[in-house]
């Protein structure tokens, strides 16, 4: 299954929710850190994994407390449990999806310029056997320096983003991602 050929109507790309700088999109705000984390496609609510600690200008933190966050949020359809250890370099995103939950092509088409939207439609690519009722999952990885993006369909288990590992479980409607931070030893 492929999105391959939809277009944008998105006629000023300064309001691009991914490259642009729209006000209903939080990566304006996300670009600023050196990290990564999930976009719900449908919604565009973005996450950040967590596994840095930044100021709001995106200047890194340095703590000597260790500690570990929890966060629930439930954004009318999708539920996202996050919790995550800075100091440790390591977090987790259990997201639980609505059944029959499928990719919003008209809003995506809205929302993104046609080069993000050509990122966001080959993220969702997948494979199904041919009697299977299974869609595309409206969830991404996105990194929030580069601006790539990551496919979180049920045939990826694990991808490597610059200095993070992240690691992806499927059960159903549920998926569970568990990211870490693993800088190259010097």
């Amino acid at each position: 299954m492929s999105y391959e050929g939809i277009k944008s109507v998105l006629e000023d790309h300064e309001e691009c929710y991914l490259c642009g700088s729209s006000d209903r999109s939080l990566m304006g705000y996300y670009r600023n850190f050196d990290t990564i984390g999930l976009i719900s496609l449908n919604d565009w609510y973005v996450v950040d994994f967590g596994l840095k600690e930044y100021d709001d200008q995106g200047n890194p933190l340095k703590s000597d407390d260790a500690h570990t966050f929890t966060q629930m949020t439930n954004t009318g359809e999708v539920f996202l449990m996050t919790s995550g250890s800075p100091d440790r370099g390591m977090a987790s995103v259990d997201v639980s999806l609505p059944e029959d939950y499928r990719p919003d092509t008209q809003m995506l088409q809205e929302h993104l310029c046609q080069t993000c939207l050509d990122k966001i439609t080959d993220s969702l690519k997948t494979s199904k056997w041919k009697y299977e009722k299974k869609q595309a999952i409206p969830l991404c990885l996105v990194d929030f320096k580069t601006l790539e993006i990551y496919s979180l369909q049920d045939g990826h288990v694990g991808c490597s983003i610059r200095d993070y590992w992240v690691d992806m479980e499927y059960d159903g409607e549920k998926v569970e991602i568990h990211a870490y931070y693993l800088p190259r030893r010097e």
